[in-house]
């Protein structure tokens, strides 16, 4: 019985104190999408043609208020052969946005995100910088209806390491 009562305390605790937090209201949706294209590097001087995955998350919290926060979440994860060479490339990158607003309804919204990134190469080619552009169509309950490229294209390659 000891046992009981103190497991039943530890499990109360947490619960007692965040009932003070109940208030706002936070959803959380995740989603995935397929990439697959065609990227001329001019650090080994040949086309790659890559495969990945866009790893995208939405936190949106709205407060009592009626204040609504939605933070974005962008990864993704590519790999590469080299046309010419044969070479394997590895790309991955993180981008992380946040949108504020006072409403008492949550409304779609359009994101652009612009990141960095290291393909790293492998089989004797220099690693290569690249630059990353997506857009992002987001409903009113969080969830992404649309991706795409944004300001005139996927990637590309901004210098070689």
């Amino acid at each position: 019985m000891k046992n009981f009562v103190s497991f039943f305390f530890v499990l109360a605790l947490p619960l007692a104190s965040t009932s003070a937090m109940a208030a706002a209201s936070t959803d959380i949706t995740r989603d995935e999408f397929t990439e697959s294209g065609t990227l001329f590097n001019p650090c080994a001087s040949e086309e790659i043609d890559y495969l990945g995955t866009t790893f995208i998350t939405i936190r949106t919290t709205t407060s009592d208020s009626g204040h609504v926060s939605r933070k974005i979440s962008i990864h993704f994860i590519v790999k590469g052969n080299g046309v010419t060479t044969g070479a394997k490339y590895i790309g991955a990158n993180i981008f992380n946005g946040i949108d504020s607003y006072d409403s008492a309804d949550r409304k779609p919204a359009v994101y652009n995100f612009k990141g960095h990134g290291m393909l790293v190469a492998q089989g004797g080619v220099p690693n290569s910088k690249y630059q990353y552009y997506r857009r992002v169509t987001v409903n009113a309950n969080g969830v992404v209806t649309h991706l795409a490229p944004a300001d005139g294209g996927v990637a590309y390659i901004e210098g070689c390491n």
